[in-house]
């Protein structure tokens, strides 16, 4: 097997709980009593029960979207008299239903509405949420304000039974509840155990016993793979393809990769979806212009535009490009976004994940047609629609290719593993923090995964965990799986591989869907041919 960059173009370059009375708050009900920049969440399954805000709706919907805000966590607002879960607000966790074969069979639509969303400031870790409002700000009526006022003296009249309520919040968790005390402010303001505290303290009760391993987190250590039984038409055999799960589909979206026999190169511009409760995949054959075929590209999907974002990659004909499409479900249509001024140079191999606080995506390395290896960071912006040359400060990666990027919504941060570079293959961590605009490299406090580039990662939102799955190193394709934590800073290996996993293999695509709490993952190649099997890795019996 020759060494990946001698591969160039083709391999590594290449929530419900029981519910309260008048539950289910209007998506813009719960915006009276306050402005928009007054949402808090705080995560029930950490030990800390660390808040963060305020943010706006929008954001406090990319966050969800993400990952970083799952069911059973809690949120408030002014307009909500106690913390309540994110289930029990409308629109936050679930996304709107798509029709996977009404889309495919589509006719060319107008292009999507510019993205009008602002981009966000002042986000962070905070103590506590500031007192309820006493004076409303000045607001246009709202047809909607009645059913709100009913919806809470209704959950006034059950008072007496949220703190029932509030210790039954992780369902199925046997677990004691443990209470972490954060330092609070003067202000007084309700408390995400479900009560009111008074000026000094905030209590957060969560299902933790406080193991910083994670072995307590939903579906750790029963988490499984299992293959997919697809049934109809499914993608052909490919590798370095990208994928991303697209919320306004409903459906992990695949788009491109490269087939290659001793005879041919092959490269794909074929876009498809996989409905993971049903295990059915769509060719979505959408209308209108679509992305040059191509290899070695980076995807990702911005919740605020619901669009699959698609940057660069390399063609079977040698082409290196520098290109930037969006993917809009709702017309079933890719669109040439053509981004004026700088961007990154054309360029494969490259990782890029989107982070819902900046509303911006992130992308880092790559390598070009003369064996540069990138080490620059860059951050698209929809809704200016051009790119930026970060340029962090202090220390950053290496420059590699083959890497991989995800966003990790319980540090808030973007995590990087991996990749080859001008003196091999990595087995580096690495964190980038769009708000300071630094990298980190990180220590695990165990070994981690062995040097590699070209493995699939995906964050998990229902575990807290960062999946990794093989890769390509030292001559050897990898079948093993592995969870990174960020709060305890370590990888714990979840899978060794063997019966009932994947083949091992380098190069394939994953995408976690939050609608079956699994991740996908796709295709892929062995070091002797290029798979079409899709798995998926979550909680289930063999």
């Amino acid at each position: 097997m020759p060494e990946p960059r001698a591969l160039g173009a083709r391999y590594v370059v290449g929530l419900a709980f029981g519910a309260l009375v008048g539950a289910g708050v209007e998506e813009e009900a719960v915006n009276a009593g306050a402005s928009d920049r007054d949402w808090y969440y705080a995560k029930a399954n950490t030990p800390s029960g660390q808040q963060a805000g305020p943010f706006e709706w929008e954001q406090l919907r990319s966050l969800a979207l993400a990952g970083a805000i799952v069911p059973d966590d809690l949120v408030w607002h002014p307009s909500l008299p106690q913390w309540v879960p994110a289930a029990q607000i409308s629109g936050l966790i679930s996304a709107a239903g798509f029709d996977l074969e009404q889309a495919a069979a589509a006719s060319a639509a107008p292009p999507p509405p510019a993205n009008e969303w602002a981009l966000g400031t002042e986000t962070g870790p905070f103590e506590a949420p500031p007192a309820p409002v006493t004076q409303a700000p000045a607001r246009r009526p709202r047809r909607w304000l009645l059913p709100v006022i009913i919806s809470l003296a209704a959950l006034l009249l059950v008072g007496g039974s949220l703190g029932v309520y509030f210790g039954l919040i992780r369902e199925g968790d046997d677990s004691p509840a443990a209470t972490s005390t954060l330092a609070g402010t003067e202000a007084t303001s309700p408390s995400t155990s479900g009560g009111t505290s008074g000026p000094g303290d905030t209590t957060v009760t969560t299902s933790e016993t406080g193991d910083t391993t994670g072995s307590t987190e939903p579906g750790v250590g029963s988490a499984v793979w299992s293959p997919v039984d697809a049934a109809g038409q499914t993608p052909p055999a490919r590798m370095s393809h990208a994928m991303a799960y697209d919320a306004r589909a409903g459906a992990v979206v695949l788009f491109g990769g490269v087939h290659m026999t001793e005879e041919d190169i092959l490269d794909y511009d074929d876009t498809w979806a996989l409905d993971t409760s049903t295990g059915r995949w769509t060719n979505l054959a959408p209308a209108g212009a679509l992305p040059p075929a191509r290899d070695s590209h980076a995807m990702a999907y911005d919740p605020d535009t619901e669009q699959i974002i698609l940057f660069g990659g390399v063609n079977s004909y040698g082409a290196w490009l520098d290109d930037t499409w969006a993917y809009d479900a709702a017309s079933n249509s890719w669109f040439d976004l053509a981004p004026p001024g700088a961007r990154p140079s054309a360029r494969m191999s490259h990782a890029m994940a989107y982070d819902p606080v900046t509303r911006q995506m992130i992308l880092f390395g790559g390598i070009d047609d003369i064996d540069t290896y990138f080490g620059d960071t860059w951050a698209y912006d929809f809704a200016t629609n051009s790119w930026l040359n970060l340029n962090p400060a202090g220390q950053v990666p290496a420059g590699r290719y083959g890497h991989t990027l995800v966003y990790d919504a319980d540090s808030g941060r973007v995590l990087l593993f991996g990749g080859w570079g001008n003196d091999g293959s990595f087995s580096d961590t690495w964190v980038y923090d769009p708000q300071s605009n630094t990298w980190a490299e990180l220590a695990p406090g165990n070994a981690g995964p062995a040097n590699r580039a070209g493995q699939s990662m995906a964050y998990d939102a229902v575990r807290g965990r960062t999946i990794l799955f093989g890769g390509w190193g030292d001559d050897v394709f990898y079948g093993d799986t592995w969870a990174f934590d960020s709060a305890a800073a370590r990888w714990d290996e979840v899978d060794k591989g063997g019966a009932g996993a994947p083949e091992p293999r380098g190069f394939a695509a994953a995408a976690y869907d939050p609608a079956t709490g699994s991740t996908v993952l796709f295709g892929g190649y062995d070091g002797d041919v290029q798979s079409g099997d899709t798995w998926v890795y979550g909680v289930s019996s063999r």
